[in-house]
């Protein structure tokens, strides 16, 4: 470190993997080099983009467990039997088993931003279709609107653990996590709690207006983050993703080629490769295991 205080933090050696555009300082160090105000601005912007990421999915998980409570106002009035609430069931439940996949592609190829906004609007059309077939009664709408917001709900999950990721790496990441959880769990304990109330107190669709509600409030939210984003990538110090870094490239290519190859190179590395699937550890394959079945037969509860 200089003695003019012109650096409040050491910076990384330069290298062509650590090259993203602008220095990046030794994560490890950062906190301890910083002044206060400095890190208290930082702690501050990160529990922004906390909030902002852990509000993105509130209307998805209020809006899966709604239809519970109120299985048998549908029966008496939609007409719907246990077949067919099973099929409710099974259309929400089907894309959960492969867009997850999809949402992690999506989102090292198109970035966490574009990918979170393309989630939200499909569980808000998902929900909407899911609204017009309880107010005209047709349960084939309602299953088209189950299936489309099935759609989105796993790829949101895998965009909002990128962004907490993101920005918490080497800022008590496991919290985080947990605040993350702890946000979707308690929009789905209130939805089965409210659900049944709100058909008393308010009419039969309450509870189908109000997830809307929260799913369109989601997407606004969601756009907010966007149109922040930036600010809030510099201010936390949160890593560069694949498409950032290559827009940066693509800016610098005018004035550095070097610069600009330098980094192509690095946004290359960054980008999810399928194919390098099969390279993965005895460990991965051991901790999907554990999940799948467990996670499995929780589906027959619900």
């Amino acid at each position: 470190m200089s003695d003019s205080g012109d650096s409040d933090f050491e910076y990384a050696p330069a290298d062509p993997d650590g090259l993203l555009g602008r220095q990046e300082p030794l994560l490890n160090s950062l906190d301890d080099h910083l002044a206060p105000s400095h890190r208290r601005r930082a702690f501050f912007i990160r529990a922004l983009a906390l909030l902002c990421t852990c509000s993105l999915s509130v209307g998805s998980h209020y809006a899966s467990y709604i239809l519970g409570p109120i299985k048998s106002r549908l029966g008496r009035e939609i007409g719907t039997s246990h077949t067919d609430f099973g099929l409710l069931m099974a259309a929400f439940s089907l894309n959960s088993t492969w867009t997850p996949l999809i949402g992690g592609v999506l989102a090292s190829t198109l970035g966490t931003t574009l990918t979170s906004i393309i989630a939200t609007g499909v569980i808000l059309l998902g929900q909407l279709l899911l609204l017009l077939g309880d107010i005209w009664g047709n349960v084939r709408m309602m299953v088209l609107g189950l299936f489309v917001f099935g759609l989105g709900v796993s790829p949101l999950a895998v965009v909002q653990e990128t962004i907490i990721v993101r920005f918490f790496k080497s800022h008590g990441l496991g919290v985080s996590m947990a605040f993350g959880l702890i946000a979707g769990k308690g929009a789905s304990f209130i939805a089965a709690r409210t659900s049944y109330p709100l058909t008393e107190a308010f009419g039969p669709r309450a509870p189908f207006y109000v997830a809307t509600f929260l799913a369109g409030l989601s997407v606004i939210i969601n756009l907010v983050y966007i149109a922040a984003s930036k600010w809030l990538i510099d201010g936390a110090g949160a890593e560069l993703e694949a498409t950032d870094i290559a827009e940066e490239a693509q800016s610098r290519m005018m004035t550095s080629v070097s610069e600009a190859q330098a980094l192509k190179k690095v946004a290359e590395k960054r980008r999810v490769n399928l194919r390098e699937i099969t390279k993965l550890g005895d460990l991965f394959w051991a901790y999907a295991d554990v999940f799948f079945l467990p996670g499995k037969s929780k589906l027959i509860f619900e």
